[in-house]
């Protein structure tokens, strides 16, 4: 099985290349629609939804040909509920997640199949994120709830707020994501710890302050004025 980080070019089936108009999609997802689907609009003509479901008993009372599809999106669900759909797609060639893990849609079975690509979305979400942790520490440094009721009261006054500036941010998985919240927590003169399943990737990364293993995970919490779980 590959991972990649893109949309392969092609899709090679039968030894050969085959083109955009063989791309047929299947949705693994919520009827209701997503709202970071909507750029599925400007697919090409060739490429086309065959159908929306997020189990199997879905994607079959809607009559979806799924049997058909050579790709499969993941929006939603995991490993078990992917496992029923996957098997009873004998031309599926491509499976995307539109999450940056796999971890939580990936079987034993899956893993070893080699004629299946499998892309994620990594680096997709990492700055809007990185700028929403930014904004919830603010929340508590500045207490903006007391801004809110003063502002519901119609009554100012004074009151000190602290600084992000030399806290320690404690980051909880330093990929892609915790990264970019890393960047965006120096910008501000914070202090970074981070904890990773492999530490050496990152001992020469100027962003962090501290790196540790997996075992040292009560010395970040201990260490943390705030916490990131990525």
């Amino acid at each position: 099985m590959g991972v990649a980080e893109s949309k392969p070019d092609t899709l090679k089936q039968d030894g050969g290349r085959s083109s955009a108009k063989e791309c047929k999609i299947v949705v693994v997802g919520l009827k209701s629609g997503e709202d970071s689907l909507t750029e599925l609009r400007w697919l090409p003509l060739e490429a086309h939804i065959l159908g929306t479901g997020s189990t199997i008993e879905e994607l079959e009372s809607e009559k979806v040909p799924y049997r058909d599809a050579n790709v499969l999106l993941v929006t939603c669900g995991n490993s078990v509920s992917l496992a029923e759909i996957v098997k009873k797609m004998p031309n599926l060639l491509w499976i995307h997640s539109i999450f940056a893990g796999l971890d939580h849609i990936i079987y034993p079975d899956l893993a070893n199949d080699d004629h299946i690509i499998m892309s994620n979305a990594k680096g997709l979400f990492s700055s809007s994120l990185a700028e929403y942790v930014i904004a919830a520490c603010s929340y508590f440094a500045k207490d903006f709830p007391r801004l809110m009721r003063q502002k519901k009261e119609k009554k100012w006054e004074k009151y000190c707020v602290a600084e992000l500036r030399g806290k320690t941010m404690g980051i909880i998985g330093y990929g892609d994501i915790g990264r970019a919240c890393a960047i965006l927590a120096k910008a501000y003169g914070m202090r970074v710890i981070a904890l990773r399943r492999r530490p050496q990737l990152s001992s020469k990364d100027s962003l962090v302050d501290n790196i540790y293993g997996t075992d040292k995970i009560c010395d970040v919490f201990a260490d943390s004025d705030y916490l990131v779980v990525a």
